[in-house]
């Protein structure tokens, strides 16, 4: 029979986090693996940092094709299928299809969550052990109202300036504004 502790507090290796800035560069589960992509990109080391350097700065990256055609035909034809109903408000968009769950539904999609240069990216930008905590297609309709100006981690209660709480990437299909 094994010895179960009655919570996690009574693991010795426990850790109090009293504020998010204590989750700063820590691996608090102590399981994480890092991707390694960097050795794993088609681009020279010196363009990666000019890239890493201008999504710091800017805050953004504009990655040209990095998906081939083929690929994205794939994704189109597999998005097809689930693309329904309209959106359900105003900010989710009337006048929008959106694919939630998409690593579920969407094999084809797994370029975009798998691709080793955004992955590259977020290994510098993020703690150990982030995660993908949304995919989703979103298929805008014509005359869809734009969204309004937003982040997508408003809901941390946590003053600005501070770290990256989240990031969010796009992978547009079509052209898009």
């Amino acid at each position: 029979m094994t010895d179960i502790p009655s919570s996690g507090r009574d693991d010795k290796q426990f850790k109090q986090i009293d504020n998010v800035l204590d989750y700063q560069n820590q691996d608090l589960a102590r399981t994480h693996g890092f991707t390694k992509t960097e050795g794993e990109i088609s681009i020279s080391s010196e363009e990666f940092e000019r890239q890493h350097q201008q999504l710091m700065e800017q805050g953004y990256l504009i990655l040209n094709r990095i998906v081939d055609n083929d690929q994205v035909a794939k994704v189109r034809a597999e998005a097809e299928v689930h693309l329904g109903h309209l959106g359900r408000n105003s900010f989710e968009g009337e006048r929008t299809q959106r694919i939630y769950g998409v690593p579920e539904k969407m094999r084809a999609a797994d370029c975009f969550v798998e691709h080793p240069l955004v992955l590259a990216h977020l290994d510098r930008v993020m703690q150990p052990s982030y995660l993908l905590s949304q995919a989703q297609v979103i298929n805008i309709q014509d005359q869809s109202p734009a969204q309004p100006l937003h982040t997508d981690d408003n809901f941390y209660r946590v003053s600005r300036p501070r770290p990256a709480l989240s990031v969010a990437t796009v992978f547009a299909i079509d052209d898009f504004t």
